[in-house]
């Protein structure tokens, strides 16, 4: 019998019983289904109940208790097993849902970062301009306060390469630049905070995909006034990796 039909019939008992957590026997639980007659039929159905017991077994459903004296062999459902009788689909349904594994803590916090990043680009998108403008006078006089108590934010591209689309996630902010050549860093920034390290998502001119994402910052301390350059470097296109280094300047020491 073909592995085709031994899981058929293994769908079928395993639907079949009625308490999930007791004792059953293979053999009774299909006997009225076949009920064998002939020398023939007997054996095909001592055959099937085999297959059965061997596709349980393998497959972790089922674990052997015991045999008693006619040797049709008694079993009871694993953990697993007891969860596709609840699925109630069948093995190979059950098998594939098994294969969606859920995100691991690094996708959901890249997860977080992505959504949290379009949200912000579709409210800076959206703002209108007369807004930002009729703004500009308290936004001059709001900076030259910050730059007396705020940390100073820069990035700075050491590496052989061109870099677009990058985004900088910070733990009040995200920056984004539409471009760096090799060898520059950008302007200054004001920023609430940073630590050492963050988030750095960027794309070289052939569309490479590079980024560095955290896993937390458990025991670290952020930086909130001096002057931080997050520093890209010793980019390696192939494996599409690259070093992030800083800069750091405490407040005391800057001119």
């Amino acid at each position: 019998m073909n592995e085709k039909e031994v899981t058929k019939y293994f769908d079928f008992t395993v639907n079949k019983l009625s308490d999930p957590s007791g004792l059953f026997s293979i053999n009774n639980t299909l006997f009225d289904e076949f009920n064998p007659k002939s020398a023939n039929e007997r054996e095909e159905f001592l055959d099937l109940c085999d297959e059965i017991k061997s596709f349980g077994v393998n497959h972790g459903y089922f674990k052997i208790i015991g045999k008693p004296a006619n040797n049709s062999g008694y079993f009871k459902l694993t953990e697993k097993g007891i969860e596709l009788k609840k699925f109630g689909k069948g093995h190979e349904k059950f098998q594939k849902g098994l294969k969606k594994e859920p995100l691991t803590r690094y996708q959901k916090i890249y997860l977080t970062f992505f959504i949290l990043f379009g949200i912000i680009g579709a409210i800076r998108l959206f703002i209108p301009s007369h807004i930002n403008k009729g703004n500009e006078n308290n936004q001059t006089i709001e900076n030259q306060i910050k730059a007396t108590r705020s940390l100073k934010f820069s990035l700075k591209n050491t590496s052989e390469f061109d870099l677009k689309d990058i985004t900088i996630g910070l733990p009040d902010t995200a920056l984004t630049y539409n471009f760096l050549a090799k060898n520059t860093q950008t302007e200054w920034t004001h920023v609430k905070s940073a630590f050492h390290y963050g988030f750095v998502r960027f794309f070289d001119t052939k569309n490479r995909k590079y980024f560095i994402q955290p896993i937390d910052y458990m025991g670290e301390k952020a930086f909130e006034k001096g002057e931080l350059t997050y520093v890209i470097k010793n980019i390696d296109s192939i494996n599409q990796a690259f070093e992030l280094d800083f800069d750091y300047m405490d407040e005391s020491n800057i001119k």
